[in-house]
């Protein structure tokens, strides 16, 4: 697809350059990195939905990640919590 961007001249030189050490396009260069950026973003998304659960800014005693789902969501809601 054919696009147009705006994009600082300082920038695009310094890709452009980095193209060529390549040996690659500036189309190619920039898909590459738009690539790693995407995937860069979506892996720290996956990390974030999975943090150490804590209360006031403490790990929680007792929390083992080797547990099934269940008993994770039952350690930290209550047994009475999920139906």
């Amino acid at each position: 697809m054919r696009t147009t961007l705006n994009i600082d001249d300082e920038l695009l030189k310094e890709a452009k350059i980095a193209a060529i050490r390549e040996g690659i396009t500036l189309t190619e260069y920039i898909q590459r990195a738009l690539r790693h950026e995407c995937l860069e973003r979506e892996t720290k998304a996956a990390h974030r939905t999975w943090r150490m659960p804590t209360r006031e800014g403490e790990p929680i005693p007792g929390f083992d990640w080797s547990w099934s789902m269940g008993k994770m969501v039952e350690f930290l809601e209550g047994p009475d919590a999920r139906p």
